[in-house]
């Protein structure tokens, strides 16, 4: 009896499967006698050189079998540093962690379209890697991914991926554009941290940017003194605040990210616009003088325990929308702070007409009212692009080249843009150059690959070229002027506020 149940509880235990290491032309693979397939993995003095082509099949002789390669295995190349490149066959479905970590003289390698993941420190030190092509079906690009690549000047990333993880282009000096797919929901702490070259970057609305994320790149170290915006997001606060001062945030961001306001000491007052809907841990921690915070939140949210210093129980006044107390009591608010007033006043929704001719004007708007304005474009120049909020309304003017707002329900920019020559689309210039003005920076969008951009000011001085590879170009120009931006052959004539 006791023979049987000692055979029963053999046949219950899972079959595991065992890796036998093995070198096979050159390559050494752990394989897999049960399901047939191999791995490639590590030498046994990382003896790994030249050019390397990994095959999809391999055969063993000890074991008289066929595997089918389907992963390159953990720090499998791990400090190869005389690795120059790598083909890898579309058998291959998994990138372990580590992979290619330190070949530092790595060139070129190919991922396949059946990997949906880059792992972390998969290319962490591979200093001279200049690029690299990414297949659609990835959907995350882990930590480190790309630490220190300092050789990589650009990498487009697939509208599939959806995350970019902490650290994952970390000191890439060399990294001087990307593109942001709208896929994207989160951008990790330090992903660009280091990015010294990178001046260009659109970070899509309704996306998770974290603390750092952007740091000591060309393009925060571009931006002038005072509250940075990236899209939507309030960034953070660059420059020292020597004197105290109060600030007023943009009536159109919807995040204020973790430590935007870290440590400034010497801000007193400023703003919460209705627009907002998450506030980011430490967002205004060491903001030790703040006696003011305007909150012109209708329906606040929820916020975590560090966003304001310890002292605003006894030093800070939080100011709301009349009506709305039972909200913030619910949310937490009013127990963080010394006071609370209620203000008739909510926030004010204003329009701001930025045209290319006349400058930029603003009109406080009433709320829920629809406004309507007439376009005159002077003589020699043509209307090129209105848009409104961010998208291109130009189709929707009518034959007396009005357009009319939606009803007014939160702050607002409507902008104009002139063209000079033919007003019919296409002669006297490219058809699908298009040339907007969005969050105060120019777009030239429409180019093909090595077309170039020229920006003048209004007296004909240069003031900056680009060369398009592809992609759009975002220019940042300096405030308050007008420009005439020369892009194939279109000229228009831009204003940016």
């Amino acid at each position: 009896m006791k023979k049987q149940i000692l055979f029963l509880a053999l046949m219950l235990l899972p079959i595991v499967s065992y890796a036998e290491k093995q070198k096979i032309g050159g390559i050494w693979y752990d394989l897999d006698d049960i399901y047939k397939t191999a791995s490639v993995t590590h030498g046994e003095k990382n003896d790994y050189y030249g050019n390397i082509v990994v095959p999809s099949e391999i055969y063993s002789i000890d074991n008289q079998s066929y595997y089918q390669v389907t992963s390159i295995g953990y720090q499998a190349f791990y400090n190869c540093r005389n690795v120059k490149s790598l083909i890898l066959p579309e058998s291959v479905k998994y990138i372990s962690t580590g992979a290619f970590y330190g070949c530092s003289s790595l060139r070129s390698i190919n991922i396949p379209d059946s990997v949906k993941l880059i792992t972390n420190q998969v290319f962490y030190g591979c200093s001279s890697l200049t690029s690299i092509q990414l297949p659609e079906g990835i959907n995350s690009i882990d930590g480190e991914a790309f630490y220190g690549c300092t050789s990589l000047s650009s990498i487009k990333l697939p509208e599939s991926v959806t995350y970019i993880g902490l650290k994952s282009f970390k000191n890439c000096s060399n990294l001087s554009s990307i593109n942001i797919p709208e896929s994207v929901i989160q951008i990790s702490e330090y992903a660009f941290d280091g990015c010294s070259n990178l001046f260009t970057i659109e970070i899509p609305d309704n996306i998770f940017l974290q603390h750092g994320a952007l740091d000591n790149t060309g393009w925060i170290e571009s931006q002038p003194d005072g509250v940075i915006y990236a899209g939507k997001y309030v960034y953070s606060y660059k420059g020292s605040l020597s004197n105290e001062i109060s600030i007023h945030l943009r009536d159109d961001v919807t995040y204020i990210c973790d430590y935007a306001f870290y440590d400034c000491r010497n801000l007193t007052s400023i703003n919460i616009p209705n627009s907002i809907s998450l506030i980011g841990s430490y967002a205004f921690f060491r903001c030790e003088k703040l006696n003011t915070l305007t909150c012109y939140m209708v329906n606040p949210m929820s916020f975590p325990d560090n966003v304001f210093p310890n002292n605003t129980k006894t030093n800070c006044k939080l100011v709301i929308p009349a009506g709305t107390r039972s909200k913030y009591v619910e949310k937490g608010w009013t127990a963080n702070f010394k006071e609370v007033e209620e203000k008739e006043d909510g926030d004010p929704i204003w329009l701001s007409i930025v045209d290319a001719e006349r400058g930029c004007t603003k009109l406080k708007c009433e709320r829920g009212k629809a406004y309507t304005f007439r376009i005159e474009p002077v003589e020699g120049w043509h209307i090129h692009s209105v848009t409104f909020k961010g998208a291109d309304v130009t189709s929707s003017l009518n034959s007396d080249k009005e357009f009319t707002t939606p009803a007014m329900a939160e702050s607002s920019e409507l902008n104009i843009t002139y063209a000079k020559g033919n007003a019919i689309k296409g002669v006297g210039g490219k058809a699908d150059v298009k040339i907007t003005v969005l969050q105060n920076n120019v777009v030239v969008s429409g180019l093909n690959a090595g077309e170039n951009v020229s920006v003048y000011d209004i007296e004909g001085h240069l003031q900056t070229t680009a060369t398009s590879n592809g992609s759009p170009i975002t220019l940042h120009l300096a405030k308050e002027q007008t420009y005439i931006v020369k892009a194939a052959d279109e000229i228009v004539k831009v204003f940016v506020k």
